[in-house]
């Protein structure tokens, strides 16, 4: 169970300390492998009140192994290691590893818990209920268990070895572009904010249905392909190859978004309009032009901000949330999955409404017992919640059975353009 501090295993015996000094791992490896050897190696004859947690993200799918999921896991022991004597290191394989001196294993299990709820989707996550067997996280007492972590180290270090040379024999750049660097980041930033945008914005919109088949909108979201925009400005950059590069770019993109939005006269808009927002984006100086520009309209706008953002710094969250609740807006976390809602109530952060992507795990017959207590919580908060990615009829009717009456996604488009043909609001 998450939560319960872990047994570490009996007292290993004790290593010969030439093994530890003349281990040479520096060779090799893309990873943090060789940081944590010597972060080992510098502790390794005061070792008391020293816990590491080694997570296994090399076992989930190859979709959450992607770069980007990678650097939002490491980061989510930003606070953990600003706060305390705690270090994490990424490995070659994607695993992550973290090493804590006198740190509460409260506190640790609180960022293990956020880095199983993001990956919640993930198969090894939901298994281990079912096995009784926790495959997401190993913990060790390194005053007690030294020898087994170092084994588990040289196998890491290994490990890490054959996934840099196999990544050599790859090249990834033919399909998706070069990878994106300072320079190319500062050429793409520029002639962002030259190029005309206002053309690949799309809109959809997300419908309010109420009793008796009758509905409303409530709102536009307004968005941008990063498809498209890859091909206008970056042809041949694999512009997501970097996170925190993508970060900056995605930040500047979010200022060009406000720039084209804030040219409208919101006291003309039939409908209100939504938008993807990074938390930064919303404390900077062109938020506060846009906002201006709004006036005294910000009820028509909706600001959409991605849970991963959130679950990165939520102290940061909730400043912004807010601040912006004092302006006006009205804010909305973006991408929730059902199977996530088995791990966090949604409802303690407190926004005006949550984005839940639909899943076939929401049908009363799927996953029984499981996914109860889910389906439950989605009655229970179905006043804030609005049910993305909706493709066909069947999502709307288990909404519905659920109690939630805010529908968006390919299928509601069907609708809106409907109502639309015959003058509907």
């Amino acid at each position: 169970m998450m939560g319960q501090p872990r047994k570490a295993p009996a007292k290993a015996s004790g290593m010969d300390d030439t093994v530890i000094t003349t281990f040479n791992p520096t060779l090799g490896t893309s990873g943090d492998e060789p940081r944590l050897v010597d972060h080992i190696r510098r502790i390794r004859h005061n070792r008391e009140g020293s816990v590491a947690v080694h997570v296994h993200l090399s076992r989930l799918r190859p979709y959450h192994r992607e770069s980007t999921h990678i650097r939002i896991a490491s980061r989510s022991f930003d606070n953990l290691c600003n706060n305390h004597d705690a270090s994490v290191y990424v490995m070659a394989n994607c695993d992550l590893v973290l090493i804590t001196r006198d740190v509460k294993v409260s506190d640790i299990d609180t960022v293990v818990l956020k880095l199983r709820t993001l990956f919640s989707e993930d198969p090894v996550i939901f298994a281990d209920e079912d096995i009784g067997h926790d495959r997401f996280s190993s913990w060790y007492d390194l005053d007690n268990d030294f020898q087994n972590f170092w084994m588990l180290l040289e196998d890491l270090v290994d490990e890490g070895k054959q996934v840099t040379e196999k990544g050599r024999d790859q090249t990834p750049e033919a399909l998706l572009g070069k990878p994106m660097n300072a320079l190319t980041l500062s050429a793409l930033t520029e002639r962002l904010q030259k190029t005309r945008i206002a053309d690949l914005i799309s809109r959809q919109g997300a419908l309010h249905v109420t009793a008796g088949n009758g509905g409303g909108m409530l709102f536009q979201e307004h968005f941008m392909s990063i498809a498209d925009l890859k091909k206008r400005v970056a042809p041949g950059v694999h512009i997501v190859s970097d996170f925190w590069l993508f970060q900056y770019l995605t930040e500047t993109l979010d200022k060009r978004m406000l720039a084209v939005l804030g040219r409208r006269d919101f006291s003309t808009l039939k409908w209100p309009v939504s938008m993807n927002m990074n938390i930064s984006t919303v404390r900077s100086p062109e938020f506060k032009v846009f906002t201006d520009r709004v006036g005294e309209h910000t009820d028509k706008v909706v600001l959409e901000l991605q849970h991963v953002d959130v679950f990165a710094d939520i102290q940061a969250y909730f400043e912004a949330r807010d601040r912006l609740r004092d302006q006006g807006y009205r804010v909305l976390i973006d991408g929730v999955n059902p199977l996530s809602l088995r791990y966090f109530n949604p409802t303690g952060l407190d926004p005006d409404y949550i984005k839940i992507n639909w899943s076939a795990d929401l049908r009363p017959s799927a996953e029984a017992g499981r996914m109860d207590r889910v389906r439950e919580l989605m009655h229970d908060i179905r006043e804030r919640v609005i049910l993305a990615r909706i493709d066909n009829e069947d999502a709307v009717r288990v909404g519905l059975q659920l109690g939630v009456q805010r529908f968006q996604g390919r299928f509601i488009d069907k609708l809106v353009a409907a109502m639309s043909g015959k003058g509907g609001d």
